[in-house]
């Protein structure tokens, strides 16, 4: 019996680390984002409604690189863009970088990095994989914020 409690377990946990159903999701933008002349990546931003954000109901942002990006320079600034929009406290952004940190991975032209919100929960993946999850809203607000606030640098997605 306690054998099967336990394979009954590690399975929910492999379950939960899957890539969401992309069937089940549809693009509510897809925009690129440049800095100057340079393009960064290509934004997707997957809602199960075509409909904007709604922090009630799961959403996919899906980024595909187009140059190398070192983990540090995507952390720093995460950082900044919060400090810039005022997202959040100084604590709160230190101790969320410190957790990306562990999760982010260096990233290679091409590469995929994905912000899956569903729940309390951000879970993230690289190429398809699930590289960590933070928990509660706070912060997935924040995070999502970074592209969702009228004063983010992706003005674009603002655009109907």
């Amino acid at each position: 019996m306690n054998r099967f409690m336990i394979l009954i377990f590690l399975s929910s946990l492999v379950i939960a680390n899957e890539v969401p159903n992309f069937d089940q999701f549809r693009v509510y933008k897809n925009k690129p984002y440049k800095y100057f002349f340079f393009k960064i990546y290509d934004l997707k931003i997957l809602t199960k409604n075509s409909q904007k954000v709604d922090y009630k109901q799961d959403h996919i942002f899906q980024y595909t690189y187009n140059r190398n990006v070192d983990n540090d320079d995507l952390i720093k600034t995460t950082m900044q863009e919060w400090e810039r929009l005022q997202l959040c406290k100084e604590e709160h952004a230190i101790k969320w970088a410190e957790q990306l940190k562990k999760i982010w991975p260096n990233i290679k032209k091409d590469d995929e990095l994905m912000a899956f919100f569903s729940k309390d929960s951000t879970h993230f993946f690289h190429n398809k994989k699930f590289i960590g999850e933070i928990k509660g809203r706070i912060f997935a607000r924040t995070f999502f914020q970074i592209w969702l606030d009228p004063n983010s640098r992706m003005t674009e997605l603002h655009e109907d």
